[in-house]
């Protein structure tokens, strides 16, 4: 599991310098295969084709980016998705 701060944009008109507000970097967590760590940052993929042997949904973080690297054994893994889902479920039921 990769944790690392994303870059954001805002699409919502024209801005100054007097009305840009700070923001945070949007803290996110990208759970997949670690398909290369290298000075430049972590190469990810969300799927890997058992038959092809090749990598699909590839995405590269730059390793200024990344704050934390974390392995899951199979359990952590099997938690990590249903306390996401969980909370998927549970927010889709507050709307």
């Amino acid at each position: 599991m990769v944790e690392w701060e994303d870059a954001w944009f805002n699409t919502n008109g024209y801005y100054t310098i007097a009305n840009i507000h700070h923001t945070a970097p949007k803290i996110l967590r990208h759970v997949g295969y670690l398909i290369r760590d290298d000075d430049t940052g972590l190469y990810l993929a969300a799927e890997f084709d058992v038959e092809d042997h090749d990598y699909r949904r590839t995405q590269h973080i730059p390793r200024a980016m990344v704050r934390k690297v974390t392995q899951l054994r199979t359990d952590e893994l099997t938690k990590t998705i249903s306390d996401c889902l969980n909370r998927i479920s549970l927010s889709s039921l507050n709307q």
